[in-house]
C-alpha cells in the first residue's frame, strides 16, 4: 500500500513482506471473507488476512491510509493499522506486543534486525539478537501493562488505554495544510518522519535522543 502524490509513491504497508510476487499476481476478496494474495489467477495463496468465515462484506482504504475489511454492520473485522510493517501513518497506533521492524536494507524489504516496540516500561528500540540489545528507551511515568503508542498530528504518545492521560510523549512537527506525513523505522536504526511538500523529504528524527 502506498502514498501516491505527484512524486515517487511511498510504500507504507505491505503484505507478504520480503517475498516479492511475480507479474500476474492477484489480490482477491473471497466469497468466504478472506483477502488473499495469489501467485496468479487461481494460483497458490501466498498471504491472507485470515478472516475466512468472519462475515466480511467488503474492503476499503480510508483517507488515513488504513485498509479495512468490514462486515454488514460496517464494523471493522480486520485492518492494516493493526499489522504495521516498518511505517506508521498519522492516527495509527503501535500496540503492545506488535513491532515496527525495519527493512534489512534500502533494497531488501525482508525483516531486518532492528525493531521498535512498546513494553511495560516504555517505548524501546532494539537490535534483534540473543538477548535483544536495546539502543533507545523512552521511559513511562508509570509501568503499564498493555500500553501502546499513537502517532498523532504533533506527537508520538504512549498511553495505557484510550482517554487516559499520556504516560510519555515525543513532540513532533505538525502536519501542515496540503501536506501528508508518515514515519518509518529505517535500516540504520533511525525513526524518521517524511513529509510531502514539493516532494518527499525527511523532516524529523524521532529517536534523536537515544538512551539505554
Amino acid at each position: 500500500m502506498t502514498f501516491v502524490t505527484a512524486g515517487v509513491p511511498q510504500v507504507v504497508w505491505s503484505a507478504n513482506r520480503g517475498s516479492p510476487v511475480s507479474e500476474g499476481a492477484t489480490t482477491e476478496l473471497t466469497p468466504e471473507g478472506d483477502l488473499v494474495l495469489r501467485s496468479g489467477p487461481g494460483g497458490a495463496v501466498l498471504w491472507s488476512t485470515g478472516t475466512k468465515g468472519r462475515s466480511v462484506a467488503g474492503a476499503r482504504i480510508g483517507s488515513d491510509g488504513n485498509l479495512v475489511l468490514f462486515d454488514g454492520r460496517n464494523a471493522t473485522v480486520w485492518q492494516s493499522f493493526d499489522h504495521p510493517t516498518n511505517a506508521l501513518l498519522v492516527g495509527q497506533s503501535l500496540k503492545h506486543g506488535a513491532r515496527l521492524t525495519a527493512n534489512a536494507s534500502t533494497a531488501d524489504w525482508r525483516d531486518g534486525r532492528l525493531y521498535l516496540a512498546v513494553d511495560d516500561d516504555g517505548l524501546n528500540a532494539y537490535v534483534n539478537a540473543t538477548p535483544p540489545q536495546r539502543y533507545y528507551h523512552l521511559s513511562l511515568s508509570e509501568t503499564a501493562s498493555g500500553a501502546y503508542a499513537t502517532y498523532t498530528n504533533g506527537s508520538l504518545t504512549v498511553s495505557a488505554r484510550p482517554g487516559a492521560p499520556p504516560l510519555a510523549a515525543i513532540q513532533l512537527p505538525t502536519v501542515g495544510a496540503g501536506t501528508v506525513q508518515y514515519m518509518r523505522l529505517e535500516h540504520d536504526g533511525h525513526l524518521r518522519i517524511y513529509e510531502w511538500r514539493s516532494g518527499w523529504a525527511p523532516v524529523y528524527d524521532v529517536l534523536k535522543s537515544a538512551t539505554t
